[in-house]
Order: structure tokens, then C-alpha cells, then sequence
């Protein structure tokens, strides 16, 4: 393991260190290739019966024996059409390996092409650029990808379309259609839509948003015993199941919560940080023109830490997390405001969550990878 360790650190170091001295150019072609890379790796896993990509080989082995109606009626995709839509693609090609590697290729390739592109128009540093891809490839839980493949492909895509919606301008109305597709993709996408939507209220309530955002699992059963009685709907109950049926008992049988817990705490303490860093030096204007989405990352992580004692919520969405912090990341390092010493408290806070994760993905998940 720790010859492992040691291997992939090098490599990404010399990765770093080359593409700092890379046209943008050369950097989208090397990102285009690990993206790659890691699809070959997925199309080629050999999944354990515990994992979830396990059960859509066997889904998939079953529609082709018995035609498309068995996805498309199934109960995982009842409420869930979309990802119903989606994975009767790979039955109509009549190849299920390539579920995680499009699904791999997908979440890395569209999110690391958002932090190439934005460091390239708005003439950011390369290194910022290099410290935030670096950050985004080790801490991404390359297992919980190509295995989960609903959850991080819909949250991957939302991130996407929310950079068109609130950096690039794009129409809101074509984003709302986008966000609600998602929704019946995963059901985990309904509560970054609510929080896109927050951004609608004045910036006055934004105390009292994120309170209620910190609290939120104080009147989650409540509110969700209201909507249940209110309707019947297949969709407000997949949603009630996912916020509720969790129990420590259960995510102890396939993982160690308070290890998983206090791993991705420190994560989410470091993104505050980040956030707060990056708000006070960062100047006046950028912040403005990013100001939605600013606020975004911020009722984000609200969220977030107010879902520590919902463990599968609270490790989940570390993924959209991760993903929006990548520009606050990159304008750090790009900003003049800051002089080394801040520069070098970031990347060292980088740094060091990147390689804790890495250490914890390959002291853990990582070790039931295998490929044929």
C-alpha cells in the first residue's frame, strides 16, 4: 500500500509541476487523458456482490434476457425515470461495462473542463488552476463513482449546469429544465434545486437561510410527514425514504460512521476556511460578478455541516462541495491581495486534506478494487 501511496504522489507531483509550464491547451489534452484512463480502469472493474454497481450488471444482464421493460418498470427507477432512460442505454448496447466508464468519464471530465476553462477566460493562474485539479481528483471517491453512478453523475451534471446558470449567464429557464431532470435522475439533486432557488430571496434573509439550513434536521420529519399527507406522490415518498431510512446499524454494517465522520468534518472545516479566506482577501469586484454563486457555495456548506448526523447526506454531498470550491480555490491563488504566506496556507490546507483522503480511500475502499 504504501509503494502505492508513494507512486500515484509522484506522479501527480510531476503532473503538477509539468502543467504549470502548459498552454492551456496541453493541460485540456493531459486532463482528457486521465479522464480517459480512469474510464478504461472502470470499464474493466470487477465489483464485489456489496457494491452498487453489482446490482446494475445484474439489472442489465436481466433487461436483455428479458427486453427494456424490466428497467424501465423496475422499482429503483419507478420514481426515478431519467436514470431509468439512462441505464437502458447500455442494455440497448448490449454492454454493461460501459455504464461506469461513461458515468466515470462524465463526472470527471465535465467538472475538470469547468476548471480549465474558467482559468483560461477569466486569465487565471495555472497554478491555481493545477492545486484545484489536484484537489478534485484525489479527494473524489474514485470507487463511490463508477460504483454509485446515480448519486455523483447527477450531482456532477448539476454543478455543470449550475456554472452555465450562475458564472456563464446562461438563459435560467433552459438551467430550471436541466435541475429538474436531474431530479429524476437522483433524488439527491431536489436539495441543491431548493438551494439554487434560496438565491431568488434578497441577500438581507441570507442569516436566517443559513441558520435554517444548519438546522434543517431538526424539522426534516416533520416537514416530510406534511408532504406525505398532502400527497401520495412515488416521488415525495423515494425522497421521505432516502432523508429517513438511514440508520447508524446499517451504515456501520458496510462502513466505520465515526471514522467516515470525523474524515469528511475536517473536510467540510477546511472548505469553511477556504470560503472565508476567499471572501476576505479576493477583490471587491470578482466577488460581485460571482456573487450567486458565492452564495450558493455558501448555503451549500450550511447544509452540509447541519447533515453531520445524517451520515450517507453528510458524506454525499461532499461531492458538490468539492466541485464548487474549485474556482474559490483557483481566484485565491490568482488573486493579488493575497501574498505567500496566504497562498501557502491554502495550498497547504489542500494539500493535506488531498493526501488524507488518499491515504483513507487506499487504506479502505481502495483495497477491493480489483480488474479483469
Amino acid at each position: 500500500m504504501i509503494i502505492k501511496f508513494a507512486l500515484i504522489l509522484a506522479i501527480v507531483i510531476v503532473m503538477f509541476l509539468a502543467s504549470t509550464k502548459m498552454s492551456y491547451r496541453n493541460i485540456w489534452v493531459l486532463n482528457l487523458l486521465c479522464c480517459i484512463i480512469l474510464s478504461i480502469f472502470a470499464y474493466h472493474l470487477v465489483p464485489l456482490k456489496s457494491l452498487d454497481i453489482y446490482r446494475y450488471y445484474t439489472q442489465i444482464e436481466i433487461a436483455k434476457q428479458s427486453g427494456l421493460e424490466f428497467i424501465l418498470k423496475h422499482n429503483d427507477y419507478s420514481a426515478l425515470p431519467i436514470a431509468g432512460l439512462y441505464v437502458s442505454i447500455f442494455v440497448i448496447l448490449n454492454n454493461k461495462f460501459l455504464l461506469p466508464a461513461v458515468t466515470c468519464f462524465i463526472y470527471y471530465f465535465f467538472i475538470s473542463n469547468i476548471m480549465i476553462k474558467y482559468s483560461k477566460n477569466n486569465k487565471k493562474s495555472k497554478y491555481g488552476l493545477m492545486i484545484a485539479l489536484i484537489a478534485f481528483y484525489l479527494i473524489s471517491n474514485y470507487l463511490g463513482v463508477i460504483s454509485g453512478i446515480r448519486n455523483p453523475m447527477a450531482i456532477s451534471l448539476f454543478c455543470y449546469i449550475l456554472y452555465k446558470d450562475l458564472i456563464m449567464s446562461a438563459s435560467f429557464k433552459k438551467c430550471l429544465l436541466g435541475y429538474i431532470l436531474l431530479c429524476f435522475f437522483h433524488p439527491s439533486v431536489i436539495i441543491l434545486l431548493i438551494i439554487r432557488l434560496l438565491l431568488l430571496l434578497s441577500k438581507r434573509h441570507d442569516k436566517i437561510i443559513c441558520m435554517l439550513l444548519l438546522l434543517w434536521t431538526l424539522i426534516k420529519t416533520n416537514l416530510l410527514t406534511i408532504l406525505l399527507k398532502v400527497t401520495n406522490n412515488s416521488y415525495v415518498l423515494l425522497l421521505s425514504q432516502k432523508l429517513t431510512s438511514y440508520d447508524s446499524t446499517e451504515a456501520n454494517a458496510v462502513a466505520n460512521v465515526s471514522l467516515y465522520t470525523v474524515v469528511y468534518l475536517l473536510f467540510y472545516i477546511s472548505c469553511v476556511v477556504i470560503y472565508f479566506i476567499y471572501k476576505a482577501k479576493c477583490n471587491r469586484n470578482e466577488n460581485n460578478r460571482n456573487e450567486k454563486y458565492d452564495r450558493f457555495l455558501k448555503f451549500l456548506l450550511c447544509f452540509c455541516i447541519g447533515s453531520i448526523f445524517e451520515y450517507h447526506i453528510f458524506v454525499r454531498f461532499s461531492r458538490s462541495a468539492l466541485m464548487l470550491l474549485s474556482l474559490p480555490i483557483i481566484n485565491i491563488m490568482s488573486c493579488e491581495k493575497f501574498n505567500s504566506k496566504n497562498k501557502l496556507l491554502v495550498l497547504f490546507i489542500v494539500l493535506i486534506e488531498s493526501l488524507i483522503f488518499l491515504l483513507f480511500y487506499m487504506t479502505g475502499q481502495y483495497t477491493s478494487i480489483s480488474f479483469f
